[in-house]
C-alpha cells in the first residue's frame, strides 16, 4: 500500500503562503493625490507570529491513501475498518393498509373480477440479520393482499456464509405469483418458486479465484441484446433489462492480472447424456482507456454451435460506445419453413458459419443549473434468426418442431423471444429542477422503445415525473403508457395489442401513495377491444429507513 505524504508539501506552501500575504494581503494599496500608488502596513493587519499548518492543509487524518492497483484487483479490500456490535438486525421498506380494487368496463367476461377490498401491501419489506461479522442472512419482500387472497408476491432471499478467508457458500432464491401484473410486466400467473444461485467460492492465494455451483453468469457489454452472453439461461427482459437472470451450474476459475483477467467456465452434462458439456472461457484486456474482451465456447454434442467472441467498450469523444460480435460455426437453431398451405417442414444449419453483431452509443450531459439529459442507442444483427420470424407465432410450425425434434428441441426453437433476425432499441430522458426549499420541484421526462423488424412488433414505455417539495414533505406524481404494437404471439407484443396508461401519486414522502391502471387491449384494427382498471391506495404507516 503506498501512502502520499503531504508533510513537506506543507511546509513549501506555507513559506510561499507566508511570503505572498507579506507582500499582497498585509498590504493595504492607496492611490496619492497625483495618481501614484503607496503601500502602508497597519496594526490591525499584522500577521500571526505562527501559522497553523493542520488548519490549512490538514492533519494526519486528511493523508490522502492510494490503493496499488495490483492489490485492488487481487479481490476486495477494505477501506473502512469494520465497528459493528454483532449481531446486527435491519429493516427497510414499508408497511402500510389500505384499499385495492379492479374493474371492466369494456369487454367485461365471467372470469372478469368487479370488487373493492380492503388490502394489505409491503413493498421493499427488507429483514437482515447479521449474528457475526462473516455471516449474512436476507430476506426481502413485495406483497399485496386483499382478506381472502393474495394477488401478487414477490419473495427474495439469500444467505452470505463467509466460514474463513478461504472458503464462502453463497445460497439465493426466489417466490414469485403475479397474475395480475401488479409487480411486474413478466409472466407469473401461477406460483413460481427458483433456486437463484448456490455455490462455494475459494481461492489460491487471491491470485486465482474458484466458484462451484448455480450461479449468475453475465457476459456481454450491451443493455437490450448480449449475443456473446452464451451462459445465461433465460432471455433479457424488454422492460427491466438490467435484472438478473437464471444461470448454469459451472465451475468457474478467475485469475485477475492487474486490470485484465482470464475466466474459464465449465459446464458439466445438462442431460444424460456425458456429451452435453460445455466449456467457455473470455481474456479482458484494457488498454488505452478500452475493455477489449476475447472469448470461446464449445459443447461436446455440437448441440450449441462452437463460437468465437469479441466486445469492446470504451469511449469518442463525449460517446461511450460498446459492441459485440459473434461468428459460429452452424447455427444452435432448428429451423420451420412453410411448404404449402397446410404444411411445415423443419431443418438444421450445422456446416454454415453465422455472424451475430450488435453496435451501441451512449451519451449524457448534466449542467449546474439542474439540467440533465441522455440519449441511448442499440441495434442488433442476428444471422441465426429468421428474416420473417412471424412463423413462430404459428401453431402449427412449432408442433411440427417438437414432432420432428422431440428429444433435442429447446425453448428458443419455439420461442419468439430472439427469433428475429434485424433489432434495434432506444431511450431518452431529460430532467430539470427548479425552486428551493418547499418549492423545489423536479421534471423529468423519458422513453424507451424496442423494435424487431423481422415480426414487425414495437414496444414502447413513454413517463413524466414530476416531484414537488424537499425531504420534509415531498409529492410526487408520475405518469406512463406501456404499449405493445404487433400480432399475437410475436416478441414484444405477445398479446396482441395493448396500452396500459397508468398514473402514480405520492404524498409525504411514499407515506401515501395511490397508483391506477388501465390495461386496454385493441382489436388489430386498433379499435377498442377490452378495458380492464385497477387502482390502489395505501396508507404505509410503518416506514424503515
Amino acid at each position: 500500500m503506498k501512502i502520499r505524504d503531504v508533510h513537506s508539501l506543507r511546509q513549501i506552501a506555507a513559506i510561499v503562503l507566508f511570503a505572498l500575504g507579506a507582500g499582497g494581503i498585509w498590504a493595504q494599496t492607496s492611490t496619492t493625490s497625483t495618481g501614484t500608488t503607496s503601500t502602508s502596513t497597519t496594526s490591525s493587519t499584522t500577521p500571526p507570529t505562527v501559522i497553523d499548518e493542520d488548519s490549512l492543509f490538514g492533519g494526519p487524518s486528511d493523508i490522502v491513501t492510494v490503493i496499488d492497483e495490483s492489490t485492488a484487483s487481487a479481490g476486495t479490500v477494505q477501506l473502512v475498518e469494520d465497528t459493528k456490535t454483532y449481531p446486527v438486525f435491519l429493516m427497510s421498506g414499508t408497511a402500510g393498509a389500505g384499499l385495492y380494487g379492479s374493474y371492466t368496463p369494456v369487454g367485461s367476461s365471467s372470469s372478469d373480477t368487479q370488487a373493492l377490498y380492503g388490502a394489505v401491501n409491503l413493498s421493499d419489506l427488507g429483514i437482515d440479520y447479521l449474528p457475526t461479522k462473516n455471516l449474512h442472512f436476507s430476506l426481502s419482500t413485495d406483497l399485496l393482499a386483499v382478506p381472502d387472497d393474495i394477488i401478487a408476491a414477490s419473495v427474495t432471499a439469500y444467505a452470505d456464509l463467509r466460514y474463513s478467508e478461504l472458503v464462502r457458500l453463497y445460497v439465493a432464491g426466489s417466490f414469485n405469483y403475479d397474475p395480475s401484473n401488479y409487480l411486474s410486466t413478466k409472466d407469473y400467473s401461477t406460483p413460481t418458486y427458483s433456486l437463484d444461485e448456490l455455490f462455494v467460492d475459494t481461492h489460491i492465494n487471491e491470485k486465482v479465484f474458484f466458484r462451484l455451483g448455480k450461479q449468475r453468469i453475465r457476459w456481454g457489454v450491451g443493455y437490450w441484446y448480449q449475443p456473446s452472453d452464451v451462459l445465461s439461461l433465460s432471455a433479457i427482459d424488454p422492460d427491466a433489462p438490467t435484472a438478473a437472470r437464471d444461470g448454469p451450474f459451472a465451475f468457474k476459475v478467475d485469475m485477475p492480472m492487474n486490470l485484465n483477467h482470464l475466466m474459464v467456465y465449465m459446464v458439466p452434462p445438462v442431460s444424460e447424456s456425458a456429451a452435453s458439456s460445455s466449456i467457455a472461457s473470455k481474456y479482458d484486456w484494457v488498454v488505452n482507456g478500452w475493455e477489449l474482451s476475447f472469448g470461446g465456447y464449445g459443447r461436446a454434442d455440437m448441440l450449441a454451435r462452437p463460437r468465437a467472441i469479441f466486445s469492446f467498450t470504451g469511449a469518442v469523444g463525449p460517446f461511450d460506445v460498446y459492441g459485440e460480435n459473434v461468428l459460429l460455426y452452424g447455427s444452435d437453431r432448428i429451423y420451420v419453413v412453410k411448404t404449402s398451405s397446410t404444411t411445415y417442414d423443419t431443418y438444421r444449419l450445422e456446416n454454415t458459419p453465422f455472424f451475430q453483431s450488435t453496435l451501441g452509443i451512449k451519451y449524457s450531459a448534466s449542467y449546474s443549473s439542474g439540467l440533465s439529459y441522455s440519449f441511448h442507442v442499440q441495434g442488433y444483427y442476428n444471422g441465426t434468426g429468421y428474416a420473417d420470424s412471424s412463423i413462430m407465432q404459428k401453431t402449427a410450425a412449432i408442433n411440427k418442431i417438437k414432432a420432428d425434434y422431440p428429444d433435442t428441441w429447446t425453448s428458443s426453437d419455439v420461442s419468439a423471444t430472439g427469433a428475429g433476425m434485424w433489432y434495434l432499441a432506444g431511450s431518452a430522458s431529460i430532467s430539470g429542477r427548479f425552486g428551493e426549499g418547499r418549492s423545489l420541484t423536479q421534471v423529468t421526462g423519458s422513453a424507451y422503445a424496442l423494435t424487431n423488424f423481422s415480426d414487425g412488433s414495437l414496444r414502447f414505455n413513454p413517463e413524466l415525473e414530476v416531484a414537488i417539495g424537499d425531504q420534509g414533505g415531498r409529492a410526487t406524481v408520475t405518469l406512463s403508457c406501456l404499449t405493445a404494437i404487433g400480432d399475437t404471439g410475436s416478441e414484444y407484443a405477445p398479446k396482441g395489442n395493448r396500452t396500459t396508461p397508468a398514473l402514480s401519486f405520492s404524498a409525504l414522502n411514499d407515506a401515501i401513495e395511490l397508483e391506477v391502471s388501465a390495461p386496454i387491449s385493441l382489436n388489430t384494427d386498433f379499435s377498442v377491444k377490452k378495458v380492464q382498471t385497477a387502482f390502489s391506495v395505501f396508507w404505509n404507516a410503518v416506514q424503515f429507513d
